[in-house]
């Protein structure tokens, strides 16, 4: 076959590709299933959902939220008062989500996904998503656990397999997730001075809004500038997340 008609072959899988995604991707309320299953296909394949739903369901990773929440402000727990992140990677080879054994914790604006791939399958494995917990007591708030802080996106922007990122502030659930127009190629300086951008507008401004909508209004921002959906879980509805942004 010549290189032209390689090239033409080529062209036309992939673009047979995105179709194929774009209609497993179209379904405006996905189902926890739908979601885990969206993450592996496009994990598989290197993209980015070309889709917005208007609600993604949680409940598949609903317990290890909770289970996070709770050692972060249970007062037994070493981990109590600090921040906590999990990850969760997809497996290429067995097609499956599968959640990291390792909780990394610190204080403050200090804490980084670990992402250890499993022994012996570091070129199966690809980043998903993590799931930050922010501890919410008094002793947090005053150590600047608002939520205000950038850490977090610039991890993510600038990972170019992870999908999708969970932030909980107390009971507060939002999950941002990657579109195919989120830049693909950010690096780490340029994510970390976009979102500090951001941050220091909301910083300097002057607000009655509350704690929830100075919340909101920041990681809205941050997910318009980078062409990211923002959920965020309604009252009553715990599982689901709505987009707002």
């Amino acid at each position: 076959m010549s290189n032209k008609q390689t090239q033409g072959t080529e062209g036309e899988s992939s673009h047979s590709t995105q179709e194929l995604i774009a209609i497993l991707t179209a379904d405006k309320n996905w189902s926890y299933e739908a979601f885990r299953d969206i993450m592996i296909l496009l994990a598989n394949f290197d993209l980015y959902t070309p889709n917005k739903p208007d609600s993604i369901n949680i409940s598949g990773i609903r317990q290890r939220i909770n289970h996070l929440i709770g050692l972060a402000n249970e007062p037994s727990s070493r981990y109590v008062d600090r921040y906590i992140v999990q990850t969760f990677f997809v497996d290429t080879e067995i097609d499956k989500l599968l959640l990291s054994s390792k909780i990394r914790a610190g204080q403050e604006n200090r804490v980084e996904p670990n992402w250890t791939s499993a022994k012996g399958r570091e070129r199966y494995q690809k980043h998903a998503m993590c799931i930050y917990v922010r501890p919410f007591g008094f002793e947090a708030l005053l150590r600047g656990g608002f939520g205000l802080t950038t850490r977090e996106y610039t991890a993510f922007l600038a990972d170019q397999e992870q999908q999708a990122i969970v932030l909980v502030f107390g009971d507060t659930i939002l999950l941002a997730l990657k579109s195919s127009k989120t830049p693909r190629h950010l690096s780490r300086k340029a994510a970390e001075e976009l979102t500090a951008g951001i941050l220091e507008r909301h910083i300097q401004v002057s607000s009655p809004k509350t704690y929830m909508e100075k919340l909101l209004a920041f990681h809205s921002d941050v997910c318009i500038a980078t062409n990211l959906s923002l959920y965020l879980a309604t009252e009553g509805s715990e599982n689901i997340l709505r987009k707002i942004v």
